[in-house]
C-alpha cells in the first residue's frame, strides 16, 4: 500500500476553535485513505490560516514529506484547502506529479492523470481564487462604509475614543495633533 499524508485547513481562528470543520476534513481523509488502500501516515493542518499563500507550516511539512520520498500520495478534502490561488495550486500539483506523488482531492474527485482531470482541477482552482477575491472585495467595501459612517473598523485610531455604543468614534478632546503642539 502507498503511504499518504493528509492536509486540512480552515481560514479563521473561530472556525479552528469552535467549528467542526477540521475534524470533519480529517475524518473524510481517513475514510478515503482506507477505501483506496492508502496507508495514512498522518494529517498535517493549518488551523486559522488563509489559503491566499503557501507560507503555512502544515502545508510546507506536507511538501517536505513528498520531496523526501516519505509519502507517495497527498490527500485533501477539498481543493481550496490546498490554496485559494490558481497558480499556487497548479504549481504544487505539478511539483507533486514530477516527484511521482499522487494528488487526491476528495470533494472534487480530481484525477490529475487525465487531461479532463487536469482541466477540471484548473477550473475548480480558479473558482476557489475567485471566491477568495469576492470575499476580500466585500470585506474592504464593508470596512470603508463603516469608516464613512464614523464607526469603528478595526482598532481605535490614535486621537479618537470609542463612544458608549461601542461603534462610533469620537475625537479625543484632550488630543492635540503633533503639528499644533508648538503653536501659541
Amino acid at each position: 500500500m502507498k503511504k499518504a499524508i493528509g492536509y486540512i485547513r480552515v481560514s479563521t481562528q473561530e472556525q479552528a476553535s469552535e467549528g467542526v470543520s477540521l475534524s470533519v476534513q480529517a475524518a473524510k481523509i481517513r475514510a478515503y485513505a482506507e477505501l483506496n488502500d492508502l496507508t495514512l501516515v498522518g494529517i498535517e493542518n493549518d488551523a486559522g490560516l488563509s489559503g491566499k499563500n503557501t507560507d503555512r507550516a502544515g502545508l510546507q511539512s506536507v511538501l517536505r514529506m513528498a520531496e523526501s520520498g516519505e509519502v507517495e500520495a497527498v490527500i485533501v478534502y477539498k481543493l481550496d484547502r490546498l490554496s485559494r490561488k490558481v497558480t499556487d495550486t497548479l504549481e504544487m500539483i505539478e511539483h507533486l506529479e514530477k516527484l511521482g506523488v499522487a494528488f487526491h482531492s476528495i470533494q472534487e474527485k480530481v484525477d490529475t492523470r487525465s487531461a479532463i482531470g487536469r482541466f477540471f482541477m484548473t477550473i475548480t482552482a480558479a473558482f476557489a481564487e475567485m471566491e477568495r477575491n469576492v470575499i476580500s472585495e466585500r470585506t474592504v467595501a464593508a470596512l470603508q462604509e463603516k469608516r464613512r459612517q464614523g464607526k469603528l473598523a478595526g482598532n481605535v485610531p490614535f486621537g479618537y475614543d470609542l463612544a458608549e455604543d461601542g461603534e462610533t468614534l469620537t475625537l479625543n478632546r484632550g488630543y492635540q495633533p503633533e503639528s499644533c503642539r508648538n503653536i501659541r
